[in-house]
């Protein structure tokens, strides 16, 4: 995940096109599907909450035994800056369906194969678990961390 400190770039009057092109072309298209090429949100995006934080999600790997547990952690992953953030992904990212990611607030863009939510806006997955979510059962052992780090690997088109 990469993090654009989006209400400082702004507040600082630093160029969010020159920021994200200079990092990687996945956040040259984000901040270009995001605002059309200028400083401020797509007026048909709809994002009138303040957002300091732009979370661009490049790629998730999840161990077969936590399958059942994505939602949840993708979703504290994407709180972990607070309620001032969106964040953007391509939409199979995460492996999840459409309706699991519409349940955590992901809305398309259109013309595009990206999603984006903001973090201060209601979730039916956040109204279904309030205050936690629900303990996972999951041990992670040596061997799921290899397979992770092997995967991960492979996501980066590095090979051994």
């Amino acid at each position: 995940m990469d993090q654009i400190l989006w209400n400082d770039a702004i507040t600082d009057g630093v160029s969010l096109f020159d920021i994200c092109d200079s990092d990687s072309q996945g956040l040259h298209e984000v901040h270009t599907i995001l605002t059309k090429g200028k400083q401020e949100f797509r007026p048909d995006l709809k994002i009138k909450e303040i957002t300091s934080h732009v979370m661009f999600v490049y790629g998730a790997v999840f161990h077969p035994s936590i399958h059942p547990y994505r939602q949840g952690i993708l979703d504290s992953a994407l709180n972990l800056f607070g309620e001032e953030s969106v964040a953007v992904m391509w939409k199979d990212t995460s492996g999840l369906s459409e309706t699991e990611l519409a349940d955590l607030g992901f809305c398309k863009i259109a013309g595009s194969e990206l999603i984006f939510r903001h973090s201060a806006l209601r979730t039916p997955f956040h109204d279904a678990h309030p205050t936690s979510h629900d303990a996972i059962d999951a041990v992670a052992e040596p061997k799921h961390e290899e397979w992770v780090e092997k995967e991960w690997q492979k996501f980066q088109g590095v090979t051994q």
